[in-house]
C-alpha cells in the first residue's frame, strides 16, 4: 500500500527517537504530530509508544527490538536518564551491543534457520569466535531491523490518530502515578526473550543448560572494550595464573609408596601461608584496579554513521518572550545520520543568543538596543557541507505589552512562552 507523504513522515519522526540527542525534543514532535496538547506529559508519549508496540508485536522478539531501540527496555541506557552525558549515536550502539548479547536474538535471526543471512551463528558463543568485525555487522543488521520494526509500530499508532484520546487512555496501564494521583514515569519494559546458556557446554546437572544468563557476561561485551588511562596508556592486567595455581590448592591425597600399614596414605605438602596471603592479595588488588579503570574508562566504539542528506528546522518560526530560553528541533534525513559536529548560529546576536550549539538551545535577550530588529535569524549548518544548512526566524516579544512585536504587525499574542507556526 502506498503510504501518504505525512505516514512516511510520521514514520521517520518516531524512528529518529532512537538517536536523537533531544529525546525530550523528539517525543514532543510525535506528540505535535499526534495532534496532543501542549499538556501531554512525555510519559504518556512514551505510554503509547509502548501500547502500539505491545499491540503490533506482542512479546515477540520484535517487540524487545524495538523497546531496545526506543531506549523504553528495563536496564538499557538512554537519553531519558538526565545522568547520561553521551550522545544518542553512542547510546543506541551501546543499547544494540547489549541487545545482542543479552536477548535471544543472535540464535534466532542469524542462525542457519534463516536463510535471508549469508553468515549464520547459532550462538553468542559462535558469534564471539568470529571476532569483532562480526559483531559490528550484526550490529549493522540490528539497526535496519529495529528501524523496519518501528516503522510498523509508527504505522500502528498513526492509524489511531483519528481516535488517539481514546487510544492514550488504554496505553495510561503502563504509566506509574504518585500517591496523589500524579503521573511520575512509564513502566519501562522487560526484556522477554533473554539469552540461553549455550546447551553444549557438559554440566552434571541437566537443567543447568536452561539457566537464563540476566546479566551481560564480562568475556562477551567488555573484552572488546579499550580500558586507557587518562594519559593513554593502556592498562596491563597482571598475570595471574602461576599465583593462583599455587595459592589455591584442593586437599587432595596422593598413595604414600611407604609400606607402613598404619599410615598408607599421607597428604601433600601444602603451599606456605604467606605465599596463599600473598596470592589472595595480589588477586583482590588485580580485580579492584580493573574495575576502577573499567568505570573510568568506559568507551564503546560506535558505528561510523553517514552524514545526512538533509536538515531542516521543524518550525520555520516561533515567537518567544523576552529572556525566555528554547530548544529548537531540527529534522534530519536520513534520522539516523551523524550530527557530531552540528552547528547552529543567530544571525541577529543582540536579539537572540546561542547558549548551546548541539542542543539548539537559544535565548530571547532581556532588552533590545535602538538599533536592533525584533525577529532574529538562526541558521543550523554541517561546517563541512555548506549545502546541508536551514535558517528559521525568531520572533521576540515582551509578554508585558500588548503592542506589535515588530514593526507593522500585530499578532495578539498569548501569555504562553512560543507560538509555533
Amino acid at each position: 500500500m502506498l503510504k501518504s507523504p505525512d505516514q512516511k513522515d510520521f514514520e521517520n519522526t518516531v524512528r529518529g527517537i532512537r538517536s536523537s540527542n533531544n529525546y525530550i525534543g523528539s517525543l514532543d514532535n510525535v506528540r505535535h504530530k499526534l495532534e496532543l496538547p501542549d499538556s501531554t506529559k512525555r510519559f504518556e508519549i512514551e505510554a503509547l509508544l509502548i501500547h502500539a508496540t505491545r499491540e503490533q508485536f506482542e512479546e515477540s522478539l520484535d517487540a524487545d527490538m524495538v523497546l531496545m531501540a526506543l531506549g523504553l527496555l528495563k536496564g538499557f541506557p538512554s537519553l531519558r536518564n538526565s545522568s547520561e552525558n553521551r550522545s544518542g549515536n553512542e547510546l543506541i550502539t551501546v543499547r544494540r551491543r547489549m541487545f545482542i548479547w543479552t536477548s535471544s536474538y543472535v540464535p534466532d535471526k542469524h542462525s542457519a534457520s534463516n536463510k535471508r543471512r549469508k553468515v549464520f551463528y547459532e550462538s553468542c558463543e559462535e558469534l564471539k569466535v568470529a571476532g569483532e568485525d562480526a559483531v559490528k555487522a550484526i550490529i549493522k543488521a540490528l539497526n535496519t531491523e529495529d528501524g523496519n520494526a518501528i516503522d510498523k509500530v509508527a504505522q500502528k499508532l498513526y492509524s489511531k490518530r483519528r481516535k488517539i484520546n481514546e487510544y492514550l487512555d488504554e496505553a495510561k496501564k503502563y504509566l506509574i502515578y504518585s500517591e496523589n494521583g500524579e503521573v511520575i514515569d512509564v513502566e519501562l519494559q522487560d526484556l522477554k526473550h533473554i539469552r540461553q546458556k549455550n546447551q553444549s557446554t557438559t554440566s552434571t546437572d541437566p537443567d543447568e543448560s536452561e539457566i537464563i544468563e540476566n546479566d551481560i557476561q564480562e568475556d562477551d561485551c567488555l573484552e572488546t572494550l579499550d580500558f586507557e588511562v587518562n594519559d593513554g596508556d593502556t592498562i596491563q592486567q597482571p598475570d595471574n595464573s602461576g599465583i593462583i595455581e599455587n595459592s589455591i590448592q584442593e586437599d587432595n591425597y596422593t598413595e604414600n609408596p611407604s609400606s607402613d600399614p598404619l599410615n598408607p596414605l599421607k597428604p601433600k605438602e601444602k603451599a606456605p601461608l604467606s605465599i596463599i596471603i600473598f596470592g589472595i592479595a595480589t588477586i583482590v588488588l588485580s580485580l579492584a584496579l580493573f574495575v576502577v579503570h573499567t568505570i573510568k574508562n568506559y568507551q564503546i566504539e560506535t558505528i561510523k554513521l553517514e552524514p545526512p542528506k538533509t536538515i531542516k528546522f521543524t518550525n520555520s518560526e516561533i515567537y518567544l518572550p523576552l529572556g525566555k530560553i528554547h530548544n529548537l528541533t531540527i529534522d534530519v534525513t536520513p534520522p539516523d545520520s551523524e550530527l557530531h559536529n552540528l552547528k547552529c548560529e543567530s544571525l541577529n546576536p543582540d536579539t537572540v543568543e546561542i547558549l548551546s550549539e548541539s542542543n539548539l538551545r537559544i535565548k530571547a535577550t532581556d532588552s533590545f538596543k535602538s538599533n536592533t530588529s525584533h525577529d532574529a535569524t538562526i541558521k543550523v549548518y554541517l561546517p563541512d557541507n555548506e549545502y546541508i544548512t536551514d535558517k528559521m526566524i525568531v520572533h521576540v516579544f515582551d509578554q508585558n505589552t500588548n503592542g506589535s512585536i515588530s514593526e507593522g504587525r500585530n499578532n495578539n499574542l498569548s501569555s504562553g512562552d512560543f507560538i509555533k507556526k
